[in-house]
């Protein structure tokens, strides 16, 4: 599909940072095939991929102290829920289960 399509412009489900400084959001990737996680400052600047490969990522939602984001995927051949520190890097799969994980939500309680 060509970068000018209308799919590869399409983004959805907006995750503020807890700092308000940026967002991170699920986006069609390059070629249309499946969302990624991108995130891009407030103010509408520094656009980038966060998290990116050939498996559908999406739902993003930051950590309250801001240094995760969690996000659905079925990068393991299930839809599960991972997270990624705040720069995409340290992706791990938390729920590891047979059943259909989605729309991560985190605790605002410290325990």
């Amino acid at each position: 599909m060509p970068n000018n399509s209308l799919m590869h412009k399409i983004a959805g489900q907006p995750a503020w940072s807890p700092d308000g400084s940026q967002i991170a959001f699920a986006r069609f990737d390059r070629l249309g095939q499946q969302r990624d996680i991108a995130i891009i400052n407030s103010d509408g600047t520094g656009f980038q991929w966060l998290i990116t490969n050939d498996a559908d990522d999406y739902h993003p939602t930051w950590s309250p102290d801001g240094a995760y984001i969690a996000f659905s995927s079925d990068r393991s051949g299930n839809l599960d829920i991972f997270i990624a520190r705040n720069d995409g890097t340290n992706v791990r799969n938390i729920t590891r289960n047979s059943a259909t994980d989605r729309a991560p939500h985190w605790s605002s309680a410290s325990n």
